[in-house]
């Protein structure tokens, strides 16, 4: 089907006469910036008229949304790949959104996915989730979209959830720690106020109490998970004397070694760190970082079923279940004996 010019004129903001004379190539007294915004607008319309044919007749695609923070953080896009691969696998198309920090861009990207017509949403919640943003969490469930909470959980809203067990993850890292003679172990924590830095730091205060060893809030760094959180709570608690950090991600860990490199320390012998999600930042690390192993593809591949289940079984819903995965603590060489 021919484009018509007044088609054209109506997109360029031009008359019907203006457009049939640029796009004749006739004389006119019209300024190169409107011909280019004619021609430009003739040739959208001329590809839109061609390509039309090949979308006709196509089935739905089924398609589920995958909200993510932190998209710097090499453990969340391991993640979003993984989810992606698996989701593939049971025939479906995974659109994905990163979000910021604050309500506006976790706002945007649901509203976003909502309007895709996705079947269900995956959502690891940003740091600072507010109760706008639970509201808008609840809204879902309220309109009966599948939903499940992966990785972090929202507090008062209910649904499936997976995560590792950061509890015992915070233990195994400090326990490792005490067990190689350290006594004064700081913690530099992610996240703020966010269920996994909440549940690293009781495993935290656990081992230190099982093994009869007084903690200190001064040896509680609370910053956000990133290297710059790493590198000034490293300065922080070098200052309260400890030997050994215990980063609650491996970002934060990277900042600490960055820390040591810039101060002459040497990671091992001057200062011990344990870092949390065993991502390929730590065989890039020298000396490679010893870290707590998440079981990421347990999770992803868990948190995919449990939607395509929801969205199955629409009728006679089961209840919404907490799945959690045992985490693993990976030994390498930046652990060592405190120094006399």
């Amino acid at each position: 089907m021919k484009v018509k010019v007044k088609d054209v004129a109506e997109l360029a903001k031009v008359s019907t006469t203006t457009a049939s004379l640029v796009l004749n190539h006739k004389p006119c007294r019209v300024s190169e910036k409107t011909k280019e915004r004619i021609f430009r607008v003739f040739n959208e319309l001329t590809y839109q008229q061609e390509n039309y044919g090949i979308f006709q007749g196509l089935k739905k695609v089924n398609c589920v949304g995958l909200i993510l923070p932190e998209y710097e953080n090499p453990f969340f896009l391991s993640l979003a790949v993984h989810i992606a691969k698996i989701a593939e696998e049971r025939g479906y198309t995974v659109f994905q959104c990163w979000v910021s920090e604050g309500f506006a861009s976790f706002k945007n990207a649901m509203e976003c996915l909502i309007g895709k017509n996705i079947d269900g949403i995956i959502v690891v919640a940003p740091e600072s989730i507010d109760k706008e943003g639970i509201r808008l969490i609840k809204s879902l469930q309220t309109a009966q979209i599948p939903l499940v909470l992966l990785d972090r959980a929202v507090y008062s809203v209910f649904s499936d959830f997976v995560s590792s067990d950061n509890k015992y993850g915070g233990r195994c890292a400090t326990e490792h720690l005490i067990i190689n003679g350290h006594q004064k172990i700081g913690i530099i924590l992610g996240g703020g106020a966010t269920y996994t830095a909440d549940k690293r730091l009781e495993g935290y205060k656990e081992a230190l109490a099982r093994h009869k060893i007084a903690g200190h809030e001064e040896w509680v760094y609370r910053g956000s998970y990133s290297q710059e959180s790493g590198y000034e709570g490293a300065g922080a608690l070098r200052k309260q004397g400890v030997t050994a950090i215990f980063a609650t991600n491996d970002l934060i860990a990277r900042g600490i070694y960055r820390y040591a490199q810039d101060h002459g320390l040497q990671i091992g012998t001057d200062l011990s760190v344990v870092g949390y999600d065993n991502t390929e930042i730590c065989d890039w690390l020298v000396p490679p970082l010893t870290s707590v192993e998440q079981n990421m593809l347990s999770m992803g591949e868990t948190a995919v079923d449990l939607l395509l289940r929801q969205m199955e079984e629409e009728e006679h819903p089961k209840p919404a279940q907490n799945y959690y995965y045992m985490p693993l603590l990976r030994q390498r060489k930046s652990v060592g004996s405190p120094k006399k």
